[in-house]
């Protein structure tokens, strides 16, 4: 019994831990890999003050001050990237630290534009997004023991996001207006994760993050115009080094 019990407490102390100082402090580099899932509420507003325009069939709303429409954009992809970051050890089982990451791949959403179809009787008008880069500024506070360190994370996101709008005219679907535009990204960050040590200086490390980005406008200069707010979740392996 006396043998059992002490092989408990050691099974104990291996996955509790104690940390020891130092085993956390320095630096780090990575790769990373990550899949991303976004979804966009936005909201279309076109005036039109004498009448149709000329590229737009608005037969059933002729002399129309104002359309309003909504769309919810949805997209999801995967991308791959690079990480930077410095960790320090306080009190023992506290670790502090900052990471900076930017990764590159290709998120991407195709929506149907209900809006574009009510307004001239088509059928496939729609709206897709591409996002190819994106990044965070990020501060980490955790719990370690020697092996393991569970943190919580938050700070700046960025990002950048391609938008694409096709507006058949009539209901045969045949002739078409494409406009394009973009936007840079810039909001807020939360999230959490657990990174484990591994032999040789090497650890890894699993993240979920949200992300917020402040509402943009996008084709000012049309028609008619967006304006969307856009937020994406994200899980992420990274491999580090630490040095």
């Amino acid at each position: 019994m006396r043998n059992l019990t002490s092989s408990t407490i050691v099974v104990l102390a291996m996955i509790t831990g104690t940390a020891n100082a130092g085993e956390w402090d320095g630096a780090y580099i990575g790769l990373q890999g990550n899949y991303s899932w976004s979804d966009g509420d936005s909201f279309y507003s076109s005036e039109t003050d004498i009448g149709p325009a000329p590229d737009y069939d608005f037969t059933f709303a002729e002399g129309l001050a104002d359309l309003n429409g909504s769309l919810d954009d949805k997209s999801s992809g995967a991308m791959g990237g690079l990480r930077i970051g410095y960790d320090a050890n306080f009190d023992e089982n506290i670790v502090v630290g900052v990471v900076a990451d930017m990764s590159f791949g290709n998120v991407t959403g195709k929506n149907d534009d209900d809006f574009g179809n009510f307004r001239d009787g088509s059928t496939e008008d729609y709206v897709e997004t591409e996002s190819s880069q994106s990044g965070t500024l990020r501060g980490r506070l955790g719990w370690a023991t020697q092996s393991t360190l569970i943190y919580a994370t938050g700070g700046w996101a960025w990002g950048q996001i391609d938008v694409t709008s096709r507006d058949y005219t009539g209901p045969a679907n045949t002739d078409y207006t494409e406009i394009s535009d973009k936007a840079n990204l810039s909001g807020l960050v939360l999230g959490a994760g657990v990174e484990l040590q591994l032999a040789d200086n090497y650890s890894i490390s699993a993240e979920y993050l949200h992300s917020d980005y402040k509402q943009i406008t996008l084709f000012a200069d049309e028609l008619w115009e967006s304006k969307s707010d856009i937020s994406t979740d994200t899980v992420m392996i990274s491999l580090n080094y630490r040095f």
